[in-house]
């Protein structure tokens, strides 16, 4: 004969037709389970410290919670008071991932503490209320970092192309800048020095931005596109460099013999 057990359900306010369909089809598979969660129909009255104490108690009598995964459940109030409760209850933590979707990342909050990620199967998610399952070791992503991760990679990848519309605008600067002064007898070229002057920046911007999106995002992936963002910017600052550098150099020469001008 099965234990009893006492189910509470945390899912987004705004997703409750998941959280009802679970319990719908809970109560089809064990009828003996009782059901704490608090849907919209069975809202708790009160001021929000009474609800919150509502919310304490139903889950104080539970015996297992299941985290009904979404994205953005870790940035929703309620919904991230209850995961801290039932983790400083030490309760039986099962958290259910959406269909076509079992890597969705987890809230922080429950890092170290789940019992068993499954599936959206009615069995799978009744054994694992039961405890009929092992420990689960399986390792997942944490919803905060990849908030982050997503961040750092939108803001690299912004910078980058900003970075390359200046390589260009420096570039066509540069070329302008040749044709004119040949016009009059002057030859301009790029020199090796000039190509250490850009490689030096892109290499200290590149350390720079991908050592600030590592701390930032915890995140190697995220580190290497800030170093790729980074030596985007540096070229572009680098080019603007020996451009400005040339310019200043040719006015102040007063000269219209042909010369050959490098990088000093």
């Amino acid at each position: 004969m099965k234990r009893r057990a006492n189910v509470f359900a945390i899912h987004p306010y705004t997703d409750a037709p998941r959280a009802r369909r679970l319990e719908s089809l809970l109560r089809e598979a064990d009828p003996a389970l009782a059901h704490y969660t608090v849907l919209p129909e069975r809202a708790l009255p009160g001021s929000r410290a009474e609800v919150l104490q509502g919310i304490d108690n139903r889950l104080r009598f539970s015996t297992a919670v299941v985290v009904v995964n979404a994205p953005g459940l870790h940035v929703r109030e309620t919904s991230t008071y209850e995961m801290i409760r039932a983790v400083e209850m030490d309760k039986r933590i099962v958290v259910v991932q959406p269909h076509q979707d079992f890597h969705l990342p987890v809230p922080a909050v429950l890092d170290g503490h789940v019992y068993r990620h499954v599936g959206w199967r009615v069995d799978a998610v009744g054994r694992a209320i039961r405890g009929e399952y092992p420990l689960d070791t399986r390792l997942f992503d944490i919803a905060e970092v990849a908030d982050r991760r997503r961040l750092v990679g939108a803001l690299a990848a912004g910078a980058a192309l900003m970075s390359f519309v200046f390589v260009g605008c420096s570039i066509g600067a540069f070329r302008r800048l040749q044709q004119e002064l040949a016009a009059h007898g002057v030859q301009l070229t790029w020199g090796t020095k000039d190509t250490r002057v850009v490689a030096n920046h892109a290499l200290v911007f590149g350390t720079i931005f991908g050592g600030m999106a590592w701390f930032l995002s915890g995140d190697p992936k995220s580190g290497v596109l800030g170093a790729l963002g980074g030596a985007a910017v540096g070229t572009a600052v680098g080019m603007y460099k020996v451009e400005k550098r040339y310019s200043a150099q040719l006015v102040t020469s007063g000269t219209t013999r042909m010369i050959k001008v490098e990088a000093p």
